[in-house]
């Protein structure tokens, strides 16, 4: 059936960790994944961003400063706002977190195994940082071909104590 999702995967946050690694969870059986992010909470009170990266077929996160990104971030009480950069080396801004409330995201990867394209994924999240609700939706473009196998999830300032990562082959 077409747009039927197949479960590939689910990884957890276990213990107080800056980066979670999803390694090895695309393969060539699908061109699209759907990725859900819940429940990603900061391990203290510091409101952090969290920042995806690809990682390649060896299990290593990409360095290389070949991604470009574009975003809208819709703050509930205040004015939305668009961010957007090329040649970095790290994604985009997935979310903001401070505990207690947490954030949660969709994201969808595009031809991550395909070594004649460029691997797209977007996402839109739903987060509280210091006390204020805002969405994000962001498109980035990994301006390479190769194989990419999975990415990470990192927060530079305040360690990760929660959340779960699940993995989608769409069909």
């Amino acid at each position: 059936m077409a747009g039927s999702l197949e479960f590939i995967n689910e990884t957890s946050v276990s213990g107080s960790v800056n980066t979670l690694e999803v390694p090895y969870v695309f393969t060539s059986d699908y061109d699209v994944y759907k990725v859900t992010i819940l429940d990603w909470e900061t391990a203290n009170t510091t409101a952090d961003n969290c920042y995806m990266r690809f990682i390649d077929n060896t299990g290593t996160i990409i360095s290389t400063s070949t991604i470009d990104y574009a975003g809208l971030g819709m703050v509930a009480t205040g004015s939305f706002y668009e961010s957007r950069n090329t040649n970095q080396s790290s994604g985009s801004i997935v979310f903001g977190s401070d505990n207690p409330e947490g954030a949660n995201a969709v994201m969808y990867f595009f031809n991550p195994m395909d070594t004649n394209s460029y691997t797209f994924s977007m996402h839109q999240s739903a987060e509280v940082k210091n006390n204020v609700f805002t969405g994000l939706k962001q498109i980035q473009v990994l301006k390479q071909t190769g194989l990419v196998s999975g990415f990470s999830l990192t927060n530079y300032v305040s360690p990760v104590d929660k959340g779960t990562v699940r993995v989608y082959g769409v069909k």
